[in-house]
């Protein structure tokens, strides 16, 4: 039975690099993040640990970073979709873990060089966004993507079975009042 929500969220904070990446890419939203609660107080990904420095990233919660106030006009799109109970633990349990082990997590610039040429390069303990994301839903005993997660992009996560999007607009706008939101949809 599947009744416990996660959330994936896809962001555009407008940054150089941001910018830079959708020239590439030719998609408007170029990271992504995960939130497996609906206070959405914890939102994990890979990215910069200090918004005024896009050099030095890792594991973040990206709340505490405040990279969404930092860019405020952040626009976004909430993907929610519900997974069992065990699933939810075991991601629970994966996210908890990089958390713990926050200072010894970096990011996967080679990796994401790889990315951008299609050729899959995996570090230990370095990753990128996407990569993060498929392989925390991959620990969770989700099978969604057959690509390996050093080539999974923001976009692919509509393509996660049972997805449905529950918000798009502003990400400060809906992280003033998320439960709002998600009880509209």
């Amino acid at each position: 039975m599947n009744n416990r929500p996660i959330y994936i969220l896809l962001t555009n904070t407008r940054s150089l690099f941001s910018t830079a990446i959708g020239l590439y890419t030719r998609q408007a939203f170029n990271h992504v993040s995960i939130a497996i609660n609906d206070d959405f107080e914890q939102i994990y990904s890979f990215g910069r640990k200090n918004p005024s420095n896009p050099v030095i990233g890792g594991f973040v919660n990206e709340v505490e970073t405040q990279i969404f106030e930092y860019f405020s006009g952040t626009s976004c799109i909430v993907l929610k979709r519900y997974v069992s109970e065990m699933e939810y633990q075991r991601i629970t349990d994966v996210i908890r873990r990089f958390d713990m082990e926050r200072m010894s997590y970096g990011y996967n610039l080679l990796g994401f060089a790889g990315f951008m040429v299609n050729y899959p390069i995996k570090r230990s303990r370095s990753y990128f966004c996407s990569q993060f994301v498929s392989e925390v839903i991959k620990a969770g005993g989700i099978e969604w993507i057959t690509k390996p997660s050093e080539l999974v992009k923001p976009s692919d996560f509509f393509l996660f079975e049972g997805i449905q999007e529950v918000y798009r607009g502003n990400l400060i706008q809906f992280l003033a009042e998320p439960k709002r939101y998600l009880t509209s949809n």
